[in-house]
């Protein structure tokens, strides 16, 4: 269901390995109701774009480009050069000035640009303005993170400043509110290949130096959000394969192909095993998830919907050998984390 174009430089092991791949691209061949082709987080996913390329994480050493080509080349306030450093979910920016450190974080971030570049092309982002998002599980700790309201501009082409997050969350999914549904957050420890919906990397040992702009309903910060990130981890942490189901069940990835079968704004009720949930109550049994896609399938959360992609999961489960059975007659194993259900209408 997804035509991959890439190149990669070593194997990308599950959760180990974190070598960079190589420039390629990435054609999403999942459509919605009107046959255009979806992001590859899903329909109208709310990702990370500067001009034409969407992406989802960068190298704080400047050194590596990522998957689509873009690298850091500077990150500057009022004139001076700063490195960037992110640490957890906190991005710091740092400079030395006679062996003495200087840092930047937070509000103090807001009017500085980081500076990336690929295809010949030089894009700014600024960091309009800064906000703290609290976290949606174990709410007792009271623990926020940084966000900020990015946006980018051209300066060679004069290009007027856009989002980065282009695609606002409009409230509609069952997530608690955003502080603001402009908001990008940063963080580290956790690396995701997009191509197929997989956890790379769940430490910073194995994340390296790279980190992630998730912005806000996409499914990247929702994984943070819900503590089901290294950088946001609290007394209960989460495994990656606990992580990946997530990924998995948030993407509707349900034949375990990579293939987004979502659209941003459906109805979706979520509750873990641990009795984690999300707040919004829907009746309509979707499915039962762990790392490897779903486990079984009852109503999916599309159906008879606009943008309906019953045909389109049966083609990609069909194309890996594989048969969902009903939820109704499935035999709960101790390897399903998540059940979902949705608003979605039920088949007569």
């Amino acid at each position: 269901m997804k035509r991959n174009i890439l190149a990669i430089t070593g194997a990308l092991a599950l959760a180990a390995c974190v070598e960079s791949p190589d420039l390629g691209t990435e054609v999403a061949a999942v459509k919605n109701g009107g046959g255009f082709d979806c992001d590859v987080l899903g329909c109208s996913s709310n990702s990370a774009w500067l001009g034409p390329f969407e992406f989802h994480e960068l190298d704080e050493t400047r050194q590596q480009a990522n998957l689509e080509g873009l690298r850091i080349t500077s990150f500057k306030k009022n004139g001076l050069d700063y490195e960037v450093d992110v640490t957890n979910a906190s991005l710091v920016a740092r400079r030395y000035w006679m062996g003495i450190p200087f840092t930047l974080s937070g509000a103090n971030l807001v009017g500085s640009t980081m500076t990336v570049q690929g295809h010949g092309r030089t894009f700014e982002i600024l960091f309009l303005a800064h906000f703290l998002q609290p976290l949606w599980q174990e709410k007792q700790l009271g623990q926020s993170v940084d966000a900020f309201d990015l946006r980018w501009y051209e300066e060679a082409t004069g290009t007027a400043r856009q989002p980065v997050c282009k695609n606002p969350p409009q409230g509609k999914d069952g997530d608690p509110l955003w502080t603001s549904n402009m908001e990008a957050i940063f963080y580290t420890g956790d690396r995701y290949r997009r191509d197929t919906l997989e956890v790379i990397a769940s430490n910073p040992r194995e994340a390296g130096p790279w980190f992630n702009i998730a912005c806000a309903g996409n499914v990247l910060a929702k994984l943070a959000m819900n503590r089901h990130t290294h950088a946001t981890r609290g007394p209960t942490v989460t495994t990656w394969q606990q992580r990946q189901a997530m990924l998995k069940m948030y993407t509707s990835d349900v034949c375990g192909t990579g293939d987004a079968f979502t659209v941003s704004g459906t109805p979706l009720k979520w509750e873990s095993k641990w009795g984690w949930e999300s707040p919004t109550y829907y009746a309509t049994p979707e499915a039962l998830w762990n790392e490897e896609g779903a486990l079984c399938l009852g109503t999916h959360r599309l159906n008879k919907t606009p943008d309906d992609m019953d045909s389109q999961i049966a083609t990609a489960c069909a194309a890996v050998g594989r048969t969902l059975e009903p939820c109704s007659s499935y035999v709960p194993s101790t390897t399903a984390y998540l059940a979902t259900h949705s608003a979605a209408a039920v088949d007569p």
